[in-house]
């Protein structure tokens, strides 16, 4: 498994040692819903209006500077009376605003861990109904089956088409990409487009060094994320090109069950067991030819 970019989480200390331990250059970023809780609590209740107003504008701050500039605000206001506060804010204050070197879209995510949160509580609720499982064996089978299932009405992440060049490295200040970046001892600049230029061709990557794989093997596969996140958008197909005449190209599902005359739905039901299917990354796409042979072969 490819260490993550980012883990998102609590102030649960086992978790982050285990992160920092197996995946040393995964960033870190603390869930806000749950600092600020912890900052609430340490306060007077009839002062926790006002101090939750006052987080939030650190929370859903336009830019970075902007979110420092409302914790130095809190911490003048609230840093004489209850500087207890103002700590529990200030000692977590860089991986609080880790998602500001993240795409904006992606914010929300980031700013805590409900995507992890949201299936467990599922299988809490199933547990406390069905009064726990009488062995641990039966409570691994119910809590995977319900996740299975779970998993199912899970939807897209805003900005999808953005975690290819998360995964590439590519920069983000403030929730914006940056159009070019300099190359390192060097006065030229290369945007993002061209940083796949730099992949070296096939013949030479048998004279490649060891310790080079590891990143090329990276650009290739946020690659193929991003070239079938492209395929799968809405209206999108592989058309052939002039001179590929009798070259296949693939379809999305809804214009594979539009060629075939049936139903989106149940192409999505019968995808994994259809010849001219194909995985390519996370997204499936029909080959138009096998497709035209099993309508063939089904008309016969």
């Amino acid at each position: 498994m490819r260490p993550p970019v980012v883990a998102v989480g609590d102030g649960a200390l086992g978790f982050w040692a285990a992160v920092r331990d197996v995946w040393p250059k995964t960033r870190e970023q603390r869930d806000c819903v749950h600092k600020l809780a912890n900052i609430l609590d340490t306060l007077p209740r009839r002062l926790q209006p006002r101090a939750k107003a006052a987080l939030h504008e650190v929370m859903y701050a336009e830019t970075g500077p902007h979110a420092r500039e409302a914790i130095t605000r809190f911490a003048t206001e609230y840093g004489a009376k209850y500087p207890k506060a103002v700590t529990t804010l200030e000692k977590d204050i860089d991986t609080l605003l880790t998602f500001f070197d993240f795409p904006a879209e992606h914010w929300k995510h980031l700013r805590t861990s409900n995507v992890i949160e949201s299936p467990s509580a599922t299988v809490r609720l199933r547990q406390r109904v069905t009064k726990g499982a009488d062995s641990r064996t039966k409570g691994l089978l119910m809590a995977y089956k319900l996740l299975d299932m779970t998993q199912a009405r899970w939807r897209r992440l805003d900005g999808a088409h953005l975690l290819p060049l998360v995964r590439a490295g590519i920069t983000f200040v403030d929730g914006a990409q940056q159009t070019t970046r300099r190359r390192s001892g060097a006065g030229q600049r290369m945007s993002e487009r061209d940083a796949w230029a730099t992949l070296p061709p096939v013949e030479l990557i048998a004279g490649l060094p060891l310790e080079e794989l590891p990143g090329t093997l990276t650009h290739l596969a946020a690659l193929q994320v991003a070239v079938a996140a492209r395929l799968a958008m809405p209206g999108a197909t592989c058309r052939r090109a002039p001179d590929e005449k009798g070259s296949d190209h693939l379809l999305t599902i809804r214009d594979a069950a539009s060629r075939a005359g049936t139903s989106v739905d149940w192409f999505h039901r019968h995808a994994r067991s259809l010849p001219f299917s194909r995985r390519i990354g996370r997204k499936r796409l029909f080959s138009e030819q096998g497709l035209m042979r099993w309508l063939a072969t089904r008309g016969a």
